[in-house]
């Protein structure tokens, strides 16, 4: 499965796009959300826009999508979160 035609990226996604960590994703989707609020657009908290992400990192859909398998995103996921359940 691909990131294909998917209006919004998750922090995962754009974690696996960029190779970087949780927080570096959270912090560039936020960097992003900012401008395109103060653009007059809505957000969402820990989602960016694709099309404008793509445009900010000079990217195609055709590029991201052989840079991003959504199920290996889904394991990042699993494996992320069963760390935060274990420091609980």
């Amino acid at each position: 499965l691909k990131v294909e035609n998917k209006p919004l990226y998750t922090v995962y996604e754009v974690m696996a796009i960029l190779d970087c960590s949780l927080s570096k994703a959270y912090k560039i989707i936020q960097e992003m959300n900012a401008e395109l609020k103060q653009r007059g657009y809505y957000i969402v908290a820990g989602k960016v826009n694709s099309q404008f992400f793509r445009e900010k990192f000079k990217l195609s859909e055709v590029e991201v999508n052989t840079m991003i398998d959504i199920e290996v995103v889904k394991e990042k996921v699993k494996e992320i979160r069963s760390k935060s359940n274990a420091n609980k």
